[in-house]
């Protein structure tokens, strides 16, 4: 190698056969000083170092996030999101379901796969909140008989 190349980013920089290794010992939890370790061993040459080891992770890391999410909303799927309410105008998440389409079979399905997490009959929900969605009304007087069903605040305020 010529003397005015030995510190030049291009040298150190990694081939794909390279890339492939820190993806694959990433998703084996490996750290990467030991990665670093492993590369040097493959080609004695080499002279990458730890930081383009970290860089390629942190890539390869955030492509990873960035596809999952786009495989999500790749079904086009609605998601019905189901969230209980504290004493202190706290919301949290109770659960979720993807369905094919938003008919009332699947409102009923989902509020069943609830009803057999929910415990006992305390846990049972005294009100369920909708946006007018007749379907999921219909739903929940055939799962949730007991409970009463209120119209989104924010819903009713959007219609006006």
């Amino acid at each position: 190698m010529l003397p005015y190349l030995a510190r030049h980013l291009l040298v150190g920089r990694l081939m794909e056969d390279d890339k492939a290794i820190v993806h694959d010992l990433t998703n084996s939890s490996v750290k990467p000083k030991n990665i670093l370790t492993n590369l040097k061993k493959k080609r004695q040459e080499s002279i990458t170092n730890i930081k383009q080891v970290y860089n390629e992770r942190h890539k390869f890391k955030k492509s990873k996030r960035g596809r999952r999410i786009t495989l999500l909303g790749l079904y086009k799927m609605p998601l019905f999101e189901i969230v209980g309410g504290t004493s202190t105008d706290m919301t949290y998440s109770v659960g979720f379901a993807f369905m094919t389409t938003e008919k009332e079979d699947n409102f009923t399905r989902a509020l069943q796969m609830l009803l057999k997490f929910l415990k006992s009959n305390s846990d049972m929900p005294k009100v369920v909140v909708t946006n007018r969605d007749t379907t999921l009304m219909n739903a929940k007087e055939t799962v949730f008989l007991d409970s009463s069903a209120v119209l989104c605040y924010f819903h009713l305020e959007k219609k006006c």
